[in-house]
């Protein structure tokens, strides 16, 4: 899964280097790299950071996904992280990860029927991608067995087919569609789990096999 210094380290691998040797780094990169020394200290310096940088560049893929997580993860303002995944796929409408994780963080804020349908645009741009984006479309069948229980057994038979063909979506992080199912009275909180372990842990998809649901899809 890729982090925030993950982001930051590529970008700067990507600079051009001046005759000296040394990469020129603008102002944003300059905020960005502040923003996550603070991270773990002071949350509210870091905002002040991720606040900067987007001041030079708010257009930036890398820099609106990474501040979107740090108000999720770090802040837990998740109604914060809504307003910048918005922007994100405003900016981006062609990038189906936006308008998946928006989807997601509205979902934790209780917007069901808003999120059901930007997982299916979601989805839409998935499939239209070239090539489709087969780990998105994993990570969305999950979230639709989750969501909207009048597709669960087409998106379980779609992700079975998924998973037979190797797909995996490492580091993908369902905690919250499952808390949100649960809140929900879902029937089957326990084979959601296990698809997140076979998903994103790395565990055998036989675990599945103990679901009746997963063996009639």
């Amino acid at each position: 899964m890729t982090t925030r210094w993950d982001r930051l380290e590529n970008r700067l691998s990507q600079l051009g280097r001046s005759d000296s040797g040394v990469p020129p780094v603008s102002s944003a990169l300059v905020s960005w790299l502040g923003a996550l020394r603070s991270e773990a200290t002071d949350a509210g310096q870091a905002d002040r950071h991720w606040r900067a940088a987007l001041d030079h560049a708010p257009s930036d893929s890398d820099l609106l996904t990474s501040y979107a997580e740090f108000l999720r993860d770090v802040r837990r303002d998740t109604a914060g992280a809504v307003s910048v995944w918005l922007k994100a796929s405003e900016a981006h409408p062609e990038r189906p990860w936006y308008t998946y994780h928006l989807a997601e963080s509205l979902v934790h804020l209780g917007n069901k029927q808003q999120s059901l349908a930007l997982y299916r645009k979601s989805l839409k741009l998935a499939h239209q991608a070239a090539p489709p984006d087969l780990t998105l479309v994993a990570s969305l069948m999950v979230s639709l067995i989750a969501h909207d229980r009048t597709v669960g057994p087409t998106a379980l038979a779609t992700l079975k087919s998924l998973l037979n063909a190797g797909i995996r979506t490492p580091g993908c992080n369902f905690e919250r569609s499952i808390w949100s199912a649960q809140d929900d009275g879902h029937a089957e909180i326990a084979l959601l789990r296990d698809l997140a372990k076979v998903l994103s842990h790395g565990a055998d998809a036989s675990l599945l096999d103990n679901h009746v649901a997963w063996r009639l899809a």
